[in-house]
């Protein structure tokens, strides 16, 4: 027997297996599917429809959401109703700008009042404090007298008085300034007998001379 000769060998070639048959074709077997990540899950892949072309890809239809229900009459009405009402509220609104409708009732007549009042209350306190026998506690009352006066007098100043009103509103000015003074007068001799007499003397009719202007002007 004729010795056997050693194959060469290439890579990938099985040795000692005899090549197929000439004419015939070896099928190898498709590799199972594997499931990798970002792919379409099976219900989502991509399905022929009916009719469609032999190998040409279609996209089955998705299924149309179910519309919404509308709604109810009682919600509508609701709906309207709070319209109809934020409508009327914008109409008053822009009627009273526009007519210029007054928000307050106020009037000069009691603001003056209420700072009139307020300043009695304070200078009655204070002339109790003027009659103390203390020397140092009747000046420090005859101070808050001149204190309270000066807020009356700017308080007056704030207050929107009509034109014919005025004069008389001057006057109170002037004769609660004529007040002030021998207010501070009285301060000054407090510890003179004879001229804080003098002083409190003096004050009555100056008192009285304010009081009358304040009734004039309320009268008005």
């Amino acid at each position: 027997m004729a010795p056997v000769q050693a194959a060469e060998t290439f890579a990938g070639e099985v040795i000692g297996v005899p090549p197929p048959p000439s004419g015939t074709i070896v099928v190898e077997a498709a590799p199972a599917p594997m499931a990798a990540a970002g792919l379409l899950p099976p219900a989502t892949m991509l399905t022929p429809v009916a009719g469609a072309a032999r190998g040409a890809p279609s996209i089955a239809p998705v299924a149309a959401m179910p519309a919404k229900k509308g709604m109810g009459i009682g919600t509508r009405l609701a709906i309207g109703v709070a319209v109809t009402i934020l409508a009327f509220v914008v109409a008053i609104v822009v009627l009273s700008r526009i007519v210029n409708i007054p928000t307050n009732t106020t009037t000069y007549a009691d603001d003056f009042n209420n700072d009139y009042t307020a300043m009695l209350t304070a200078d009655n306190a204070a002339i109790d404090q003027q009659n103390s026998n203390t020397l140092a506690t009747s000046v420090a009352g005859l101070k808050a007298r001149i204190a309270a006066r000066k807020t009356f007098d700017s308080q007056i100043g704030g207050i929107s008085f009509p034109v014919s009103a005025n004069a008389d509103v001057q006057q109170v000015l002037a004769t609660d300034a004529a007040v002030e003074q021998i207010l501070a007068k009285s301060v000054t001799d407090r510890g003179n007998v004879p001229a804080y007499k003098a002083d409190i003397a003096a004050e009555k009719p100056l008192r009285a001379a304010f009081d009358a202007a304040v009734k004039k002007l309320l009268a008005d």
